[in-house]
């Protein structure tokens, strides 16, 4: 009976054994596994640094051309009364730069501004007497004409006026001033050059 226990016992704690020996192997291999699931170490290569072409480059010689670009003048002669610039300015569309003297041409411009002004009172009156039948048709109609004809005469004149004036056609970078105060200037003379330097 006592035989018998004693390899019962021992028949258990081989088991026991067994079973906790299978414990500590398991516990062993999965503490592997886990390691190597870790991140691997970095590797760092280092190198001197120095130059080299990133780009080909070509010698070459050019001009610059700017896609706006003129020589100011102006189409009538005169005396130059007034000049507002300076050489190497920037300016913008439509600012005045230069003045002729006009004097002349105004006082001719206010004469035809008066004889127009009374053709339209020549009008008015002769077209209320039209329709009370107090004048005929043809003292009408001459009224008309000498009505536009002295309206065109102003607004030729007004152009004369305006072209005495020089204005700057586009924004841009003025060049040399090529003319004086008080200077006569042929139609057409050069007064200074323009240039839109964006884009070139």
């Amino acid at each position: 009976m006592i035989k018998r226990m004693t390899i019962m016992l021992i028949a258990v704690g081989v088991v026991l054994g067994g079973v906790f020996g299978f414990q500590v192997f398991k516990a062993h291999i999965i503490k592997q596994v886990m390691a190597s699931f870790a991140n691997p170490p970095q590797a760092v290569s280092t190198i001197t640094a120095g130059y080299q072409q990133w780009q080909p480059a070509e010698s070459a010689v050019g001009t610059l051309r700017a896609v706006n670009g003129a020589d100011l003048s102006l189409q009538l002669p005169g005396i130059v009364s007034e000049i507002d610039f300076e050489s190497g300015d920037d300016v913008q569309a439509g600012q005045v730069l230069l003045r002729l003297r006009t004097d002349d041409d105004v006082a001719k411009l206010q004469s035809l501004q008066a004889v127009a002004q009374l053709a339209q009172v020549n009008y008015d009156r002769d077209h209320k007497q039209f329709l009370v039948q107090a004048v005929s048709q043809a003292t009408v109609d001459t009224d008309v004409a000498n009505l536009k004809n002295d309206r065109a005469q102003v607004a030729e004149q007004q152009a004369v006026v305006d072209q005495k004036t020089l204005k700057a056609p586009f924004a841009g970078h003025l060049g040399i001033r090529a003319v004086d105060l008080g200077q006569y200037l042929a139609a057409g003379t050069q007064v200074v050059t323009l240039q839109a330097l964006d884009p070139l």
